[in-house]
């Protein structure tokens, strides 16, 4: 798991893209894909920093075809993806296009919201943990 400063930080995004394209080095698939998985990766981040005021962590795992990010922030409310066009929204649609799959659940402190993307590549079971969480 990995997590940015204990506050909410506007170099969160870019932080979670060299966490994450650091541990993609390991894994195999198109480059398209990865570049797919940062953008994801940042535009929920970004969600949480902006829309939730949280401090976010990023979790990532490739198993069996499918990579799956989550990040949870301390915001019970479900993301924005009903209609209008603002930036909250414009993420969320964003990550839509980009996944086959997404959600949320709310966690004993906030929200979780995951993605998914149905892959081709080998590298099962590898957790994305390149530093240690907060608490």
């Amino acid at each position: 798991m990995w997590g940015p400063p204990p506050w909410p930080s506007r170099d969160a995004p870019e932080l979670a893209r060299r966490a994450l394209h650091t541990w993609l080095m390991d894994v195999t698939f198109s480059e398209r894909t990865k570049y797919d998985a940062l953008v994801v990766v940042s535009e929920l981040v970004t969600q949480a920093v902006v829309a939730a005021r949280s401090a976010p962590l990023v979790d990532a795992m490739f198993d069996d075809g499918r990579l799956r990010i989550e990040v949870f922030d301390t915001d019970p409310s479900p993301p924005a993806m009903t209609s209008g066009m603002n930036d909250d929204r414009v993420r969320m649609r964003v990550i839509d296009s980009l996944c086959d799959g997404w959600g949320w659940s709310r966690t004993g402190n906030g929200k979780r919201v995951w993605t998914d993307a149905v892959l081709t590549a080998t590298g099962r079971g590898r957790w994305f943990r390149p530093v240690s969480s907060r608490s």
